[in-house]
């Protein structure tokens, strides 16, 4: 928008006239993500996280901009990517699905950290993906069992598990909780 604009020109007038700017390098999207972005943060998060960044990246980011120069990049062009996007359909063995609303909102928040790392290692001046809003993401509610649903459950796990669910469906604690629970943690005398 405009003001967004004007504040970019501004900090660019204040660089030249201090004699700090310099143009952005003209580097390719698809080349800044594979030989920069990717590597940079590959040991800053888990493997596991990694490996869905590298799978957004790939399936995702680099068809819709691999061969734009950063610079050239958008607002409006990350715009329509989550609009075009949104209304993709996938194709999982027999089965096509559209898109979820959460893997747009994190194919979006990976292209604004892209951007954002690229705009603080100066290859763009300003990041074009801040001002897009994620997609509502409508929450399912949960429902939970019956008593009738519960007793026919537990009849059915075998062994160690069957306490682990007792634990968990009683109490009420998240599987996180009572996997790190101690023996000092608990208080059979009080409780």
């Amino acid at each position: 928008n405009k003001h967004e604009a004007e504040k970019v020109l501004h900090k660019i007038q204040y660089q030249t006239d201090a004699g700090l700017y310099r143009e952005p390098e003209p580097i390719e999207f698809g080349e800044f993500v594979d030989t920069r972005w990717l590597h940079y943060i590959e040991g800053r998060v888990k493997h596991r996280v990694y490996r869905r960044y590298k799978e957004v990246v790939h399936g995702y980011l680099k068809p819709a901009f691999g061969g734009y120069i950063l610079r050239k990049i958008t607002t409006e062009m990350v715009r329509e990517f989550v609009e075009s996007i949104k209304d993709k359909r996938l194709t999982k063995g027999a089965v096509q699905q559209q898109i979820a609303p959460r893997t747009v909102n994190q194919a979006l928040r990976i292209l604004k950290q892209i951007l954002a790392d690229a705009e603080r290692w100066e290859c763009i001046n300003r990041n074009p993906a801040l001002p897009i809003a994620p997609l509502k993401v409508e929450q399912q509610e949960k429902k939970p069992l019956e008593p009738d649903e519960i007793r026919r459950f537990l009849q059915n796990v075998n062994g160690g598990w069957k306490t682990l669910f007792q634990v968990l469906i009683f109490t009420g604690l998240r599987i996180g909780e009572v996997l790190a629970l101690q023996k000092d943690d608990i208080d059979l005398d009080e409780n």
